[in-house]
């Protein structure tokens, strides 16, 4: 029964706990000699015991366990059944023990584990069929692509030369040796192109890192424009995995990727992440000074075709997670100058917005009342902003009451009558009728 796909739930549990044997394999050499002899169910267990007190418990001697998994990969070669399982295994191990702080890149036979990740990443063999017919939900066929043979070798492959550059101990001969396997991976044009796609773009800062020249030169292999479905699984990929983090090099490399990305905003197979992904870097280029707002710039063309909803997502990141990103980075000396290009933001959405359709907008302006709270300036330029925003949503203010009315007896010094205006428009609102058991 163990070696059936389709065994019953009784021997799952009993093949889960094949698993605890691996943290008492330590000593188990006489064990390690008869690889040959063990059926490959018991190898991927072992396997998957070592992986799981490799990540739980610090005291583990992953080294041993290291030791042990090169010597298996010299048997992986078999083509029974669980090959596929043995390689997967081996390759989160690897990349787990890359992953350690305490890991040491000496404890690597550089030649057998770089070979072994390179056949890896050349494999042709990844189950993909349950998702062929999903094409229009990406998101959800990349993140499986994460956990193929091919998907993790790749992404252990850029790890590992990371860790060694970081290290100083990425020479040029192992550097060609690794940039001759990821030539030969953009080069391929298969049925695996999506996947391929969807690691290199997901894993583009990584690849900036290692080589900035040559990955500026396979920019356009890996977002390929003139292949839709490909340049689509691919951008998805960059734009979801990196939606919170903006790299200015990288930015001006894809900026057409970006103007393509704006001009397919209404397509219906760009998935809400990747859309939400595209609004939150606009936002961060624009006000980190890399664009501006002027007509028929990318952040305008965005919002004249962009749904509400994507336009309220982009306001509470802008006034919650880039106001709070601005305010904790002590290496930004000038905050005023970004306060002030958010406020030009605000401005630039009451002037372009309809207020003949407020039931479209209330929840993208409702976001202002948390950035007027979360501002340490007391500024009056911010109450003016506060009244027209106020009138655009017939003075609704959200869930807010209590830190508004706090917030604006700060104010009062600098101008009582617009606190006064602030107040009526508030009360008066009729989204407002249990306001006054707050006050």
């Amino acid at each position: 029964h163990i070696n059936r796909p389709h065994c019953p739930d009784i021997f799952v549990g009993f093949r889960e706990s094949l698993c605890s044997l691996a943290i008492r394999m330590e000593t188990g050499s006489n064990f390690f000699k008869k690889l040959e002899q063990i059926p490959n169910i018991f190898i991927h267990f072992i396997l998957k015991g070592y992986t799981s007190a490799n990540r739980d418990n610090h005291n583990f001697n992953y080294k041993i366990a290291l030791n042990k998994i090169q010597l298996i990969i010299e048997i992986s070669e078999s083509e029974e059944f669980y090959e596929y399982k043995i390689k997967l295994s081996i390759i989160k191990y690897i990349e787990n023990c890359i992953r350690r702080d305490d890991f040491d890149l000496s404890d690597i036979d550089v030649d057998l584990v770089l070979e072994f990740i390179k056949k890896c990443v050349m494999n042709q063999e990844y189950n993909i069929e349950p998702y062929d017919n999903i094409r229009n939900y990406l998101g959800e066929k990349v993140f499986y692509y994460y956990d193929t043979i091919k998907g993790k070798a790749i992404e252990v492959l850029l790890l590992f030369t990371a860790k060694n550059k970081k290290n100083h101990l990425l020479n040029e001969e192992l550097l060609s040796k690794i940039l001759s396997i990821l030539d030969k991976l953009v080069e391929q044009e298969n049925s695996q192109a999506e996947l391929i796609r969807a690691l290199l773009a997901s894993n583009i800062l990584k690849l900036f890192y290692i080589n900035e020249e040559w990955t500026k030169s396979k920019i356009v292999e890996i977002f390929p424009k003139e292949n839709r479905i490909l340049w689509r699984i691919a951008w998805e990929s960059y734009i979801t995995t990196h939606k919170n983090h903006l790299n200015k090099t990288i930015y001006e490399v894809l900026k057409d990727n970006y103007l393509m990305a704006v001009q397919k905003i209404r397509s219906p197979k760009l998935s809400f992440s990747a859309l939400e992904g595209l609004s939150f870097h606009l936002l961060l280029a624009y006000i980190y000074g890399v664009d501006d707002l002027s007509q028929n710039s990318k952040l305008d063309n965005f919002y004249k075709q962009v749904k509400p909803v994507i336009k309220e997502r982009a306001m509470w990141y802008c006034s919650i997670k880039i106001l709070e990103g601005i305010k904790n980075d002590q290496e930004i000396y000038d905050k005023d100058s970004l306060y002030d290009r958010i406020l030009e933001l605000w401005k630039f959405r009451i002037k372009n917005t309809n207020k003949s359709k407020p039931g479209e907008i209330i929840k993208e302006f409702s976001w202002y009342s948390k950035f007027f709270c979360g501002m340490e300036i007391i500024s009056e330029s911010y109450l003016d902003i506060f009244l027209k925003v106020l009138e655009k949503i017939d003075g609704y203010i959200g869930v807010y009451t209590n830190d508004i009315l706090q917030r604006l007896k700060s104010y009062i010094p600098i101008s009582k009558l617009k606190v006064l205006e602030l107040l009526i428009l508030i009360c008066k609102s009729k989204h407002q009728d249990w306001l006054y058991s707050h006050t």
